[in-house]
């Protein structure tokens, strides 16, 4: 099977004890099952965590992940991400929060690069994370463009850059597969999805889907149906696209001194203030609110910013990048970098990325997700969120698959 589809019971005959771990931490999670069921999942969110972590030292202690740079940097880059967690976070209740996040983090990595070889377990989990972000996606649907409650998608605009990160994949299934209810499935969740991000009227989402749209069109063979369908797509998503939406995104190059722009732009300064004073290490995990008060009573350029004065409230960056940046500094950057390089190599290296075959768009797909989340995160603070490891998580998969099916 070289880049065919598999059928459900070549699926579903993968089932193993790593797609049960991460499929319940995707039903707990990306379906927000914990948070709408939370009489039925008390103690499940922890359980799923422990039998995680026991089953990521057992693969690492019995030899059977595979090496290679990109892992190395992810276990190196969440292993400095909890040092400077347990070594710089000012909150006791974060710090732990953090530890605990990214421990699981690593923890699922090391699952999904080792059990998702096999390439029907990997279209199989692929089906699982969709299924419940679609399920998400319509309560979010029903709750007005979030899903209330849920620690993740609680606020519109990281619904809709959620909601785009799953676009992608979807999208290169829909196009693969031969089966016709499932065919139905991929539409019934690009139609979700793509409701969910007109729904939560984001500046940052719109921006992620119309980054989506364009890779679409380059990678696509028939570009002159691509491009119409973007012109349909367009027509039908401006007619019923709220106005201020439309306005945010005319504004986001427009002057700086007024409204949310100006906001923003002095919370992006003082990020820049705090990586200028800690440059190796940053202020730590969680710091900047905290730090925010510090730095908003010595600034003088808060004037320049239109007078703004949040009264001594801990605030956030809305930028993830610079979050990211003025908490862990240039250690953390450079280690972020590098894996991210090292992951891009060896996609190129692989020859089923020059071939015609449902691994190589799923490589792009998982690329594009993985894109469009970071255009979304420039206006948000996700340095912890899920989304950005769970797409790294399949990435590995599909590159783990890509080896084994070139050596067969």
């Amino acid at each position: 099977m070289k880049g065919g589809y598999p059928s459900l019971r070549e699926e579903l005959s993968a089932w193993n004890l790593g797609i049960t771990i991460i499929g319940v931490y995707y039903a707990l999670e990306f379906g927000s099952f914990q948070y709408l069921y939370p009489f039925l999942c008390a103690k499940l969110p922890m359980l799923t965590a422990i039998a995680g972590l026991i089953y990521a030292f057992w693969i690492l202690f019995s030899g059977q992940l595979k090496k290679s740079a990109f892992v190395a940097f992810y276990l190196l880059f969440c292993s400095y991400m909890m040092l400077n967690s347990y070594v710089l976070t000012s909150s006791p209740e974060n710090r732990e929060v953090f530890l605990k996040l990214i421990a699981t983090y690593m923890a699922y990595f090391v699952i999904s690069t080792t059990v998702f070889g096999k390439f029907s377990a990997l279209i199989l989990i692929i089906d699982i994370l969709l299924a419940f972000m679609a399920f998400s996606c319509l309560t979010g649907f029903l709750q007005g463009g979030l899903v209330w409650g849920n620690t993740w998608l609680g606020d519109e605009n990281i619904y809709a850059v959620f909601c785009c990160t799953g676009i992608p994949f979807a999208y290169v299934l829909l196009l693969r597969c031969k089966v016709k209810w499932k065919k139905l499935c991929y539409i019934i969740c690009l139609f979700l999805f793509t409701v969910g991000v007109i729904q939560a009227a984001s500046r940052g989402g719109f921006l992620s889907f119309l980054f989506i749209v364009f890779m679409f069109w380059q990678f696509s063979r028939k570009k002159i149906k691509v491009v119409m369908f973007s012109i349909i797509l367009g027509l039908v998503i401006l007619t019923v696209l709220p106005p201020n939406i439309i306005q945010e995104i005319e504004n986001i190059n427009v002057d700086e001194q007024k409204g949310e722009s100006g906001e923003r732009a002095y919370l992006w300064h003082l990020s820049i203030n705090m990586f200028q004073d800690n440059k190796i290490f940053g202020i730590g995990m969680g710091n900047y609110g905290d730090m925010f008060l510090k730095y908003d009573q010595l600034n003088e350029a808060r004037d320049r910013f239109g007078g703004i004065n949040w009264r001594g409230q801990k605030m956030v960056a809305h930028s993830t990048p610079l979050t990211f940046l003025a908490e862990t500094g240039l250690l953390g950057v450079s280690l972020l970098s590098f894996m991210l390089i090292m992951m891009l190599k060896q996609f190129y290296e692989l020859k089923i990325w020059h071939q015609d075959s449902l691994l190589r768009d799923l490589s792009r797909a998982s690329l594009i997700s993985l894109t469009s989340f970071g255009i979304g995160s420039i206006f948000l603070t996700l340095t912890v969120y899920p989304f950005f490891y769970s797409i790294v998580w399949l990435s590995s998969a599909i590159l783990n698959s890509s080896k084994l099916l070139q050596r067969d």
